[in-house]
């Protein structure tokens, strides 16, 4: 007998999905728990697996459509000619493509080059325009000294432990977040949220088109050393769109290195639901004064995107300081 396949609901506060591919032909044979199709929402792309066996007979939309959470998204049946009930065909709701911010008007579309948004960074732009317009940002610039970040990183790779500059950042901001606790708030209409697990989020790059945000929780709580693997493994699994629901959410505040892309500074924009966010630069030889003396040393910029309705400057200058403080003193991170 024909079945209907939904989009199933990935994690609590997801409402809709959007299709990225479909992973099986019309009329193949797709067996249950294995790859069906890929959705993105919430800036993550993950891979839905049948829930039966079957023949996917038809598809109700297309790649870059919008679908609710619990629609109908294909028709599976048992044989490859199976007949389908004409009322089980009229009952699905047209699928289109997510409402957009205006934006600029742009003159005479038909003469224009233009690229569809969809998928990734459809759900990017509109995350990262919510928070533009809703969140207070301000931005606190601070100069590490990577020295003995170095130094250390040299000792671990030594024992066979490679720790990379941004595992360090990581650990020396959950660490941070348990000093300055309000940090870690979360600002509502009705007063704060306070956070008890410090769950850090990092920004992966995933193709060319979008980026994701693994967490590790309770980062605090992790030695250095587990908190390098469980960011090598869940950048892979980002990489490979193998994350999971519990992979991602539920961050207190995120990570965003763009050193090795040659990067001296930026500024990144605060995630909704979180207070702030740390854009890390390249390490560069800079010119510094060390007891009077003008030396060479390896200098790494760090900015501080601050949500101004949770942190005032103060708070933000001494988080920023102590992860400093943390970085050129990394053996305190052990």
């Amino acid at each position: 007998m024909p079945s209907l396949i939904v989009l199933p609901k990935l994690f609590q506060s997801m409402k809709n999905g959007t299709m990225a591919a479909w992973l099986i032909e019309p009329g193949a044979f797709v067996e249950a728990g294995k790859p069906l199709c890929d959705i993105t929402t919430h800036k993550v792309t993950l891979e839905v697996d049948a829930t039966e066996s079957g023949y996917l007979r038809q598809v109700f939309c297309e790649p870059g459509e919008r679908v609710p959470v619990n629609a109908p998204i294909a028709i599976l049946t048992e044989t490859p000619d199976e007949e389908i009930p004409e009322q089980m065909l009229a009952s699905i709701p047209e699928y289109g493509p997510a409402p957009r911010y205006e934006g600029c008007k742009l003159p005479d579309y038909e003469n224009l080059n233009i690229t569809p948004i969809g998928g990734m960074r459809e759900i990017i732009a509109d995350h990262m325009t919510f928070a533009k317009d809703t969140i207070p940002h301000f931005y606190l610039t601070t100069v590490v000294n990577m020295n003995s970040a170095m130094e250390l990183r040299a000792a671990m790779k030594k024992d066979r432990l490679r720790i990379s500059y941004n595992d360090m950042l990581i650990k020396a901001v959950a660490v941070a977040l348990e000093k300055y606790p309000r940090v870690a708030a979360m600002y509502t209409t009705r007063g704060f949220i306070e956070r008890t697990h410090m769950n850090v989020g990092f920004a992966v790059v995933v193709g060319e088109d979008g980026l994701v945000v693994p967490v590790i929780r309770d980062a605090d709580k992790k030695t250095l050393a587990e908190v390098s693997q469980e960011a090598k493994d869940l950048a892979m699994r980002a990489r490979n769109k193998k994350l999971t629901p519990e992979d991602y959410g539920d961050s207190v505040f995120t990570v965003s290195n763009l050193g090795s892309y040659d990067v001296e500074q930026f500024t990144a924009i605060a995630i909704p639901g979180e207070s702030g966010i740390l854009a890390v630069g390249k390490v560069t030889d800079m010119p510094v004064v060390v007891k009077g003396e003008i030396m060479i040393q390896p200098m790494m910029k760090i900015t501080l995107s601050s949500d101004h309705r949770v942190i005032d400057g103060v708070l933000a200058a001494h988080f920023c300081s102590f992860v400093k403080q943390l970085m050129e003193t990394p053996e305190r991170l052990m």
